[in-house]
């Protein structure tokens, strides 16, 4: 896309999955694509993210946003990644069941990846670009059904303001 825009690539973006549910086939087919996915182990994918990355975790199982909060806080410029595309929670903002799991009776899943104080406090420094919840009811139901539960209505997406 940056050579049909005329903006050549200096050395061609990294990119890079974690999930503990691939199979040696997901792995295949992800470094056979036209832009290879490579794959790595937890804790690599964590360990790459650094402020130029774009992370996306649809409906994780474990703590993604605490994970990249803690990351980015470490970092001497306190920096996190440039753009996030995360679940929104919005079970949690309803619950006000910040920095606690929840397990309910009527969802045998547990909430694995909540909104945390400290993932609140890095994104202070975002935008949030795309507001997941308030797509219900749009073209977004029709365009892409998915049996039951629209995916893009469960995702945010955040930009790193600068």
């Amino acid at each position: 896309m940056y050579e049909a825009e005329g903006m050549p690539l200096e050395k061609p973006i990294r990119i890079i999955a974690q999930d503990p549910a691939y199979t040696l086939r997901d792995r295949q087919i992800l470094s056979e694509l036209p832009v290879p996915i490579e794959v790595v182990t937890d804790p690599e994918g964590f360990l790459a993210i650094n402020e130029f990355s774009l992370v996306y975790s649809a409906f994780a199982m474990v703590p993604v946003k605490q994970i990249v909060a803690d990351l980015a806080a470490a970092t001497p410029d306190g920096k996190g990644p440039a753009a996030l595309f995360v679940n929104n929670d919005f079970r949690d903002k309803i619950r006000g069941n910040v920095d606690r799991a929840v397990y309910d009776r009527d969802e045998p899943g547990r909430l694995a990846d909540p909104e945390t104080k400290r993932c609140l406090t890095m994104l202070e420094f975002y935008t949030r670009v795309m507001d997941g919840q308030k797509l219900k009811g749009m073209f977004y139901l029709l365009t892409f059904p998915t049996g039951g539960y629209n995916w893009f209505t469960g995702m945010d997406i955040w930009a790193r303001g600068e």
